[in-house]
């Protein structure tokens, strides 16, 4: 919180700012920490909030929070459970490019997410095979048989893994 300013509360689209006992002069911005960015002050210590979009992707829900800073849209999402900022920025020339482009990465980060752990899955079936087959008897084609197919698993998931990254979204026009 910036020293000088406390956070009220909300109100139907309004950040209420109250100035603390040790007064400091109103600034057109609040120093980090602060979760909004203020673009514009008016009297009496309030402001419209920034435009918030709620969106869920799998089981996770977030609130997406856009606002116009020098002329760009950027926007940011936030856990919906715990208001803790999660993923990236994005930015776009208005605020519903800026949006779709923050809706597009987390839809990724998802699925990369996913794939990811399915990776993760694979390659421990087949250290368990790898170690199973050190103390099992290699008389059979069983062993040679399972560790080919946990190999081929873990192979695939990996194909998988990195056809998702080659998909990675881009945050804004200029990157």
């Amino acid at each position: 919180m910036a020293s000088g300013f406390s956070r009220t509360g909300y109100r139907r689209g309004t950040l209420r700012l109250k100035a603390a006992p040790t007064y400091m002069a109103l600034r057109p911005y609040v120093a980090s920490g602060f979760s909004r960015t203020v673009v514009s002050v008016v009297s009496g210590f309030s402001r419209t909030v920034d435009h918030v979009k709620h969106v869920s992707i799998g089981t996770a829900r977030y609130r997406l929070v856009c606002a116009e800073r020098d002329g760009q849209w950027l926007a940011h999402a936030e856990r919906e459970a715990t208001g803790d900022r999660f993923g990236i920025e994005c930015g776009g020339a208005n605020e519903a490019e800026a949006l779709d482009r923050l809706t597009r990465w987390l839809e990724w980060q998802g699925e990369h997410a996913a794939a990811l752990e399915e990776l993760q899955c694979a390659e421990r079936a087949y250290h368990r095979t790898v170690a199973g087959s050190a103390v099992a008897s290699p008389t059979g084609p069983g062993a040679m048989e399972l560790g080919q197919e946990s190999l081929d698993a873990l192979e695939a998931a990996r194909v998988r893994l990195d056809e998702i990254r080659a998909r990675r979204p881009e945050p804004s026009s200029g990157s």
